[in-house]
Order: structure tokens, then C-alpha cells, then sequence
């Protein structure tokens, strides 16, 4: 009998990207990972990939979840079951399916020897757990699961687990750092190009508010970008706002064709949320042209771009186009991306690409003499 399809199969650029190779920590170089009140060592690191937090699996097996797992190695499938349900993660056709005939368009990965799976599917599936990612940790964000014996708020939670965070940050950070070697000569730069960098700037925009993959892809790469907000996506998360200023990144507003009154509302809820004023503003389509005359009325700055990343629904068209407008430029430009699941499942290779083409990748700045097309 075949099974039902419940949830729309993976997107096909995923099903082709390979999956050895590291995955962009959330929050940066350490996320812990957190069951109930207890932080769990920094060797069990979650692993996102294309918008999917993964864990270990014995992060469901080992803390009275009452799950249970198994390894069956003559079909490569792994399973987690309980009293009343099995799920079976079968490694080498890349599917989930459950003992009721449900598949879903998910997939577990094996990582330094041990199946590691997604943490949202797991917890839904059997019921009884949440997943909650908490950012802005001082050493590190957590990931932590938790079902109806937690006794501690995850505010409550981060401050309890401050020393044992920072001894265990600081362990793992000194265990990263290279052996001392004499250090080769400095190169001197030129005036007009710092060496090894494209003398000409790619400005990275986006419109929307980011989730983890492309919040972590652009802390991973150290990738300096600016987010176009309406007054809707400011007042959903004022604090995904917040920490988007505090990490420095800048912050503008998308207008529609009542630019000035967009920019008045959206600034304000900007300010209150973060506490920093912006000038910076932009619109898509025909609003462009009025958000620009507007702009100039009022002093303030209007962003324009002349690479669309926001045109297309196919992925492989999509990043393709992307690359190759990145690689035939010859002067500054102006990259927007759309904050998205298809601008996520390629932001990391498309951001490893920027660097490996030596780009100077920079935010919109009031202050930088942006003149592209619109």
C-alpha cells in the first residue's frame, strides 16, 4: 500500500545538495542544546540545514521522553517509536514515514557517526514537547526541548546556565584555535583596494524579516547585509528587530506607493523596538519611483537595486542567475533578496560563493553613494 502523502515532498534543490559538509550553527559558532532544566554538553551541537534544525537522536531517547530508538542496518533505517507510535527515517532513499502510512518531506542525516534528526518533526509527532530556539546568549544561543516537567522559564533558564555556558564556551573555543606558527608577513594594501577583496562594493539587501537559516548563513560568513521592514513584520517580532540591530545589521523601511507615511509608521515602531532611527527606504515594482521622489522631498535615502533576486519561483534559475550577474559585474551593485524559504535553502552556498569570488559584501548605509538602477 502506498503511502499517503501528508506534507509536500522536499524541495528538489535540497534532495541534490549534499549533506557532509557543516551546517550553519544558529546564533553563530556554539548553540548548546538544552532538555528540560539541563544544558547538555557542547559536543551535541544542533545541525541546520535548509531551514531544519537536527539533533542527535538520543537527545529523544535519553531524558524519560519514553522514546525509544532503533537501527535496522540491512535497510539503513533508523526509527524512534513509543507505546502508541513508530517513526522510521529511512537513510538511503532520504524519507520519514510513520506506522499509520503518512510520509513526510523530511529527512534524517548521519553526522560523526550518529543519526541525527528534525527536532520540529519529533516533537510534533509524538506529542507532549516543544522546541524553542533562544538567541542572544552571551556564550552561545540554545536549543532547547522541553516537555511538562521543565520547571524553569527559558529566561530563568539562561540565567541558571550562565557558568556552566561559559566554561564549556570557552573550552570548545580554545580547542578551535590553531597551533602557534610565525605569523607570515603582512601585506601592505593599496589606497584604493584592500588586497584579495573586489574593489568594487556588492550592497546585500533583503526584504522581510530572516529566519534561522538565513540569520545564522549570514553570521557563519560574517556577511554584512540590511533588512527592508514593513510596519506589519516590525510589530510580529520587535525583538527579532532588536537583535537584528544589536548583531549590526542595518535596518530600513519597505514602502508602498504612501512612501512617507510608510516610513513615518514603520521608523517609529524601528525606534521603539531598537532604539535606533533609520533613513534608509525602498520599494519594489512601480512603488519605486514614488518611494524615490519621496525620499528626495524628505531627506531621507532611497535604496534602489540593480540585481533582482525576487523575480523567480525556481530555485536552480533562481541562484544560477544570481551567480553569474555577481561574476559579470564591473562596477558597484546592489544584490535584494526576499526573506524566504527559497532564498533560504541556498543562502549558504550562495554566501560561500560571494566569498570565494573575493567580493566586498556591505550593507545599505545612509551614508554610501548608491546610485543603481530602478
Amino acid at each position: 500500500m502506498k503511502r499517503k502523502i501528508v506534507i509536500l515532498t522536499l524541495c528538489a534543490c535540497l534532495l541534490c545538495c549534499c549533506l557532509s559538509g557543516p551546517g550553519a550553527l544558529a546564533g553563530g559558532e556554539v548553540c548548546f542544546i538544552a532538555v528540560n532544566d539541563r544544558l547538555l554538553e557542547i559536543s551535541s551541537m544542533p545541525y541546520f540545514y535548509g531551514g531544519v534544525t537536527y539533533v542527535p537522536y538520543w537527545v529523544f531517547t535519553d531524558y524519560d521522553f519514553k522514546i525509544y530508538y532503533s537501527y535496522f542496518s540491512e535497510t539503513s533505517t533508523a526509527m524512534l517509536y513509543n507505546s502508541d507510535s513508530q517513526l522510521f527515517f529511512d537513510m538511503k532513499n532520504n524519507t520519514v514515514y510513520d506506522d499509520r502510512d503518512n510520509s513526510y518531506s523530511y529527512r534524517a542525516v548521519m553526522r560523526n557517526g550518529s543519526v541525527y534528526v528534525p527536532a520540529t518533526l519529533v516533537c510534533n509527532f509524538f506529542g507532549g514537547m516543544a522546541c524553542s530556539y533562544i538567541s542572544g546568549g552571551k556564550y552561545g544561543d540554545v536549543l532547547r526541548i522541553k516537555d511538562g516537567s521543565f520547571a524553569l522559564t527559558d529566561t530563568q533558564f539562561m540565567l541558571a546556565a550562565d557558568l556552566p555556558m561559559q566554561t564549556r564556551y570557552e573550552a570548545y573555543m580554545a580547542a578551535q584555535k590553531p597551533e602557534e606558527a610565525t605569523p607570515a608577513p603582512t601585506p601592505t594594501a593599496s589606497p584604493e583596494q584592500t588586497p584579495g577583496r573586489d574593489a568594487a562594493p556588492l550592497y546585500l539587501s533583503f526584504t522581510g524579516l530572516p529566519d534561522s537559516t538565513i540569520l545564522s548563513a549570514l553570521r557563519l560568513e560574517n556577511a554584512e547585509a540590511c533588512f527592508f521592514l514593513t510596519a506589519e513584520q516590525v510589530r510580529s517580532d520587535p525583538e527579532l528587530v532588536r537583535r537584528l540591530d544589536g548583531e549590526g545589521f542595518k535596518l530600513g523601511v519597505l514602502c508602498s506607493d504612501d512612501a512617507l507615511a510608510d516610513y513615518e509608521e514603520t521608523s517609529e515602531l524601528i525606534f521603539e523596538a531598537a532604539h535606533t532611527k533609520t533613513l534608509l527606504v525602498t520599494a519594489l515594482g512601480d512603488d519605486a519611483q514614488h518611494c524615490a521622489r519621496a525620499a528626495e522631498e524628505n531627506g531621507l535615502v532611497f535604496w534602489s537595486y540593480d540585481i533582482d533576486g525576487m523575480s523567480t519561483d525556481a530555485v536552480a534559475v533562481y541562484s544560477a542567475n544570481i551567480i553569474s550577474a555577481l561574476e559579470n559585474r564591473t562596477s558597484a551593485s546592489s544584490l535584494f533578496l526576499s526573506c524566504d524559504e527559497i532564498t533560504a535553502s541556498f543562502i549558504s552556498p550562495m554566501l560561500r560563493a560571494m566569498e570565494e569570488m573575493k567580493l566586498d559584501v556591505r550593507a545599505a548605509r545612509e551614508t554610501d553613494d548608491w546610485d543603481g538602477a530602478w
